[in-house]
């Protein structure tokens, strides 16, 4: 039912152990990351990565692409209920513009699945750092185009 991202389980994971165990994570996470080829995002770092951040890094699409990916979900599913249970819906959709989005947002979705799954892969068959780092920005890059999207149609009258 539920597949919480790996963000949000350090989240989790970090609201529940305070301080401490956020900077606990990052040091597994430096630790882990070290051997693997990928790049540690600056926030991740132990007890400097509170002073580091960039909205256009990858975490930052993420947590965008993730929220909007949500927010999607839900009208689709209200749309949905609203079809079957024969509700009119211009109306919903005229409050929620993200409906036009929802075949761009679940193609997007199991795009960026595919590729984390890819980039598992990789680092699973110990390829090359250069391969596994070649991922990341593809799978950035699909984020940021549909939070993009999902701001011209909010913007849009």
């Amino acid at each position: 039912m539920a597949s919480p991202t790996a963000d949000q389980i350090d989240y989790l994971f970090g609201q529940a152990t305070g301080g401490v165990g956020q900077e606990a994570s990052k040091l597994n996470q430096t630790v882990s990351v070290m051997g693997s080829g990928e790049d540690l995002p600056p926030h991740k770092i132990p007890l400097l990565g509170r002073f580091f951040g960039d909205s256009s890094s990858s975490s930052s699409q993420g947590n965008s692409f993730y929220n909007n990916l949500k927010c999607i979900n839900e009208v689709e599913a209200e749309l949905k209920g609203r079809i079957k249970d024969r509700l009119p819906v211009d109306e919903f959709k005229a409050e929620n513009p993200e409906y036009r989005l929802i075949t761009a947002a679940n193609y997007t979705e199991r795009a960026v699945s595919n590729l984390r799954w890819r980039k598992s892969e990789l680092i699973e068959k110990d390829e090359p750092g250069e391969k596994v780092k070649m991922v990341e920005p593809r799978i950035t890059e699909l984020m940021k185009r549909l939070n993009e999207r999902v701001k011209e149609v909010r913007a849009a009258p």
